[in-house]
């Protein structure tokens, strides 16, 4: 948000721009919530990634467009709501594994590194400017393609019924899932209308890229022992 309110975004805009990606993914998360796309599509999608991250990067050089600058992001944010289900899959399937290990316990390596590169983000914004991070997110990627290859075996999983539309219909037959989901629902769009706005606000009362990066990695760190709790 606030790389698009430099790009000369209004908050509008802005909104608009985020909402695009996250209303894409409504339709199309649910088929990458399951074991078998874990299996046979995590490599594949990864890969992907790796170039999309590369294309981002050249198209956001090289336009001064709003609209494709808008597309761009919107792209961006459907690709991250792809990565959350398909960890999610990946870590469940780990902790299935091994009954000691909760899904918390698994998932708290998520908030570690989230603490450290936000706070990371906001220093090589302020050095580097915006794009570095387009960079990085292609090592990033490389990296984890390279280590999901070499170390984990997918071979001997059991494979899932495809999830979609019939399994989002399944939902309502229980009463305690569509309690949870209305929650879920209502937290995520207060959480959905700070989070978006928070760094433009931080920016507004003066603050400074490695201030913003700094709350977030506060954020992430205090999810650690709630994870643990959870568990």
């Amino acid at each position: 948000s606030i790389f698009l309110k430099d790009q000369g975004f209004t908050g509008t805009e802005i909104g608009l721009s985020l909402m695009a990606g996250s209303t894409l993914s409504i339709f199309f998360v649910p088929y990458f919530s399951n074991n078998r796309l874990v299996k046979h599509y995590l490599i594949y999608f990864l890969q992907f990634l790796l170039l999309f991250s590369c294309g981002m990067a050249l198209a956001l050089k090289i336009t001064n467009s709003k609209i494709i600058t808008a597309l761009t992001i919107s792209l961006f944010v459907l690709s991250n709501a792809f990565i959350e289900p398909l960890i999610g899959a990946l870590f469940i399937r780990l902790s299935g594994k091994n009954k000691k290990l909760g899904f918390g316990s698994i998932r708290n390596w998520g908030s570690v590194g989230w603490s450290f590169s936000a706070i990371i983000a906001g220093i090589i914004i302020t050095k580097t400017g915006y794009l570095a991070i387009f960079y990085i997110l292609i090592t990033a990627f490389l990296v984890t393609i390279i280590l999901l290859l070499k170390f984990i075996d997918f071979s001997n999983d059991k494979t899932v019924n495809h999830a979609g539309i019939k399994r989002f219909r399944e939902l309502f037959k229980h009463k305690d899932l569509v309690v949870v989901s209305i929650v879920f629902f209502v937290e995520h769009i207060i959480g959905g209308m700070t989070q978006q706005f928070e760094g433009i606000y931080l920016l507004q009362l003066g603050g400074t890229a490695v201030l913003i990066g700094a709350i977030s990695s506060l954020t992430a760190l205090l999810e650690i022992p709630f994870m643990v709790l959870a568990d």
